[in-house]
């Protein structure tokens, strides 16, 4: 049973994820799961390695089907839904390892963003929008997306997510395998995301600089959400301390 707080959270929940499981053929790897997001926010969701972070994102994305339990996303359930049908519901996702296309310039991954219907046109405004956020990319639109640094492939593929004209973005684990001084740009620019009118559920490793940019948190272990509170609690939380620290 997750332990809740008594801290208030403001607006409407944009994803509700109500008692979902999730099983790898006969393995459970998310277990009775529910979390909001509301309109806004920046939610981190964090666990040790194999805890169900990425399973979760999979599940509310639609890359894997809940056994049990349903996603609400936008007022509409969307668990039965193929992946490929909810950007154009204004849920994008960004997985782990950046998955660029290696061949292609960066203005053509971009491009490959704004596929759904509802964004194609405008696709030129918001691309002018990824490269004011991340000056680098247009610097180097032109230039295959293979012979980018690790960190600029990380904002391509945040930018190509944006594309789509996001109301929720899922980030799976954005910081991993960058330098410290890449990270750290890489945070204030999610913080900065918010401008877009852009909500943000994060999955990432690097506690500390989560917190500096998230509203809430949840704590994810053995495939259960045993906590979630607002970040100035999470040295409080004792769940936090029982899962990291051991005490």
């Amino acid at each position: 049973m997750a332990e809740q707080s008594h801290a208030q959270r403001r607006g409407v929940a944009l994803l509700s994820v109500q008692n979902i499981d999730v099983c790898y053929g006969e393995v459970q790897v998310v277990r009775n799961c529910s979390l909001e997001v509301r309109q806004g926010e920046i939610v981190a969701l964090f666990g040790g390695n194999g805890a169900g972070k990425t399973t979760m994102l999979r599940a509310i994305s639609g890359l894997v089907k809940p056994n049990a339990g349903r996603v609400i996303f936008d007022g509409e359930v969307i668990s039965s839904l193929e992946a490929h049908q909810l950007p154009e519901l204004g849920l994008a996702h960004v997985p782990e390892g950046r998955h660029v296309f290696p061949q292609m310039t960066v203005q053509e991954n971009l491009e490959m963003g704004a596929y759904a219907p509802r964004v194609r046109a405008r696709r030129h405004e918001n691309m002018a929008a990824v490269f004011e956020l991340f000056p680098a990319l247009k610097e180097r639109r032109k230039a295959a997306a293979g012979v980018l640094s690790g960190g600029q492939q990380q904002m391509l593929a945040i930018g190509r997510g944006l594309m789509a004209e996001p109301k929720l973005l899922l980030l799976d684990e954005p910081s991993l395998g960058l330098a410290p001084a890449v990270v750290a740009a890489l945070f204030e620019t999610i913080s900065k995301t918010r401008a877009l009118g852009v909500t943000v559920l994060l999955v990432e490793q690097n506690l500390w600089e989560s917190m500096e940019i998230a509203d809430w948190y949840y704590l994810v272990a053995t495939g259960e959400i045993v906590s979630s509170d607002v970040p100035g609690k999470l040295r409080e939380d004792k769940a936090f301390r029982r899962v990291y620290l051991g005490i």
